[in-house]
């Protein structure tokens, strides 16, 4: 009785060590999940995950190639998988992964995407998904049709007043993607913020509550959406000026350089660091809008002004200003 009693222990043995084994393995799958650790600050992710980040700029964290982090108030609410991601997922998807079994990973999470963006420069597609919590973006390499990157997003309620809707964009999401352009919500809230200091010093901060319409939609709802319309308007321009041979001239970037620092120097602190503004973030903004609109000047040279009004809507930069 005793030596059948020894006898299953030593039976148990193996099976417990197996066990080990696999518990093991999953808490090392775990570690790479970078969805566990969205929430975190900066020195937990990285301890956590075993990458160093670096500061790329305020509230962005990178890892060159493999890893890009954004840190609103402290809190890790963004990654992005990049080409040398190696054993790191989103929902268990990493770089590499097939499309079919990306599709087939995600689609309990966040059922078929809700669109899709060719990029003809690096010969890829972008998927996008979406629930009222997260939001993530998958880009494909079409001849391999596997995946080369891919950004999460969680979306958090926004915090301003119900009269702020205007503001009323996540930290971190991707607000759209134009060819190989990808604008954030940080560069969206330069012409937001702007746009909302122009209108409240002219008609108050009530306004954008107000349905100027009548059909239900929101004044701030309305602005926000021409706003970012007219980023992309912008972004369209401004493609064209490599192909038109335009450039700045060194005298016109040290312009650009001395607006963006005077722009930064008379914003908030507090909404530097809500927005995730940077100096560098403001000329870049100044450096696109002055060459969009030398490509614009250069299109509209010697061209008949005896145009219709459709004719006129097709293409303007006369909303597309810096507002100070």
């Amino acid at each position: 009785m005793k030596t059948n009693w020894k006898l299953n222990i030593l039976s148990l043995v193996p099976v417990l060590l197996m066990m080990l084994v696999l518990v093991g393995c999953r808490a090392g799958v775990e570690r790479f999940e970078l969805t566990n650790y969205i929430g975190r600050s900066v020195a937990s992710f990285e301890k956590k995950t075993g990458v160093e980040l670096g500061e790329q700029s305020n509230g962005v964290y990178v890892m060159e190639d493999v890893i890009q982090a954004m840190v609103p108030d402290g809190e890790v609410t963004a990654v992005t998988l990049l080409k040398d991601a190696g054993k790191y997922t989103i929902f268990g998807v990493g770089i590499g992964m097939s499309r079919a079994d990306t599709e087939l990973k995600l689609f309990e999470k966040f059922g078929k995407e809700i669109s899709k963006a060719i990029n003809s420069d690096n010969n890829s597609v972008t998927s996008s998904y979406l629930n009222k919590e997260e939001e993530l973006y998958v880009s494909y390499d079409i001849d391999a049709d596997s995946v080369i990157e891919l950004s999460y997003y969680k979306l958090e309620a926004p915090k301003e007043e119900k009269n702020d809707d205007i503001l009323s964009i996540n930290a971190g999401e991707l607000i759209v993607m134009i060819g190989d352009n990808r604008v954030y919500y940080n560069e969206a809230m330069v012409y937001l913020k702007s746009a909302q200091e122009n209108y409240e010093s002219e008609y108050g901060k009530n306004i954008w509550g107000v349905d100027i319409l009548g059909d239900g939609n929101t004044f701030g709802g309305l602005i926000k959406d021409e706003v970012l319309q007219q980023i992309t308007e912008l972004k369209v321009i401004k493609s064209k000026a490599v192909e038109l041979g335009i450039a700045l001239t060194e005298e016109e970037l040290a312009d650009v350089k001395t607006y963006a620092k005077e722009h930064y120097e008379g914003m908030a602190s507090e909404d530097i660091d809500r927005y995730l503004i940077t100096e560098e973030l403001l000329q870049q903004v100044y450096e696109d809008n002055l060459l969009a609109e030398k490509v614009f000047e250069s299109l509209t040279i010697n061209v008949d002004n005896n145009v219709d009004d459709i004719g006129t809507k097709q293409i303007t930069v006369m909303d597309i200003l810096i507002w100070n």
